[in-house]
């Protein structure tokens, strides 16, 4: 979940101009959540886990693949498995709506 909130951030930060492509993840973090250094999830994850993520990141030659995941990144996922999210009446809505329009992850 972490993970998935620091990459949301530097996404954002990166698709409004606000943050360069080289800024890394602690520094998106930064910029988002400013000085509440207490919510801010990169104080939660170890500099070395950091450093091989904005490696991950930054390997990346074309960086306007970013702005097309963006969307799905930002899409809310819930805890639970395929079994218990097929058998709650709530999520039908928004799995009815991916399967017409044909979006799946792998």
């Amino acid at each position: 979940m972490m993970a998935w909130t620091l990459v949301s951030v530097w996404l954002t930060g990166f698709t409004a101009r606000t943050i360069a492509a080289a800024d890394g993840l602690r520094d998106a973090a930064h910029w988002f959540f400013g000085s509440a250094l207490e919510s801010n999830p990169a104080t939660l994850i170890s500099e070395r886990a950091l450093r091989q993520a904005d490696e991950a990141l930054s390997a990346c030659g074309d960086l306007t693949g970013y702005l097309e995941l963006l969307p799905y990144v930002l899409d809310p996922h819930g805890p639970g498995s395929r079994l218990s999210i097929r058998r709650n009446a709530r999520t039908r809505a928004a799995r009815d709506k991916k399967r017409a329009e044909g979006v799946y992850y792998t």
